[in-house]
């Protein structure tokens, strides 16, 4: 499934970037759709604490992990495994849970099991990316 870039409210750059919608899904609470950064250079899922508040998820019954950004930064995460629903497939997957995220980058998809599942394409030259579904995924 094919999703263009978007520049989200609030970019003072205006660089599109490539946002699709996810549902976040736990215990039969979910979200509305988030527009959610595919980003390949996260090794990780990332949502704020509101998703995890949202879907009723106690946090502090995981264990933390602090995680570290490119610039050095550091934040406590904790991940869970919930329900993620991306181009009408829903998959489990860990989400690290933790502080807010900017309003440029509510959620993060990185690389661990989702990359690991699908096929990602993206194309700068016209500003879509591609979500495939690898075959063993029903």
């Amino acid at each position: 499934m094919d999703y263009p870039y978007v520049i989200l409210p609030g970019d003072t750059l205006h660089v599109p970037k490539p946002h699709i919608p996810a549902v976040f899904s736990k215990n039969g609470r979910s979200t509305s759709s988030i527009l959610t950064l595919v980003d390949s250079g996260a090794d990780f899922s990332f949502a704020p604490f509101a998703v995890a508040l949202h879907l009723g998820i106690k946090v502090d019954k995981a264990n933390p992990r602090k995680i570290h950004s490119f610039s050095g930064d550091s934040l406590l995460c904790y991940p869970i495994d919930i329900d993620v629903t991306v181009a009408e497939k829903t998959v489990r997957m860990p989400v690290y849970f933790g502080g807010s995220l900017t309003s440029l980058f509510p959620c993060i998809l990185g690389q661990d099991v989702f990359f690991t599942l699908t096929k990602i394409t993206f194309r700068r030259s016209t500003y879509t990316v591609s979500i495939e579904w690898e075959n063993s995924i029903k």
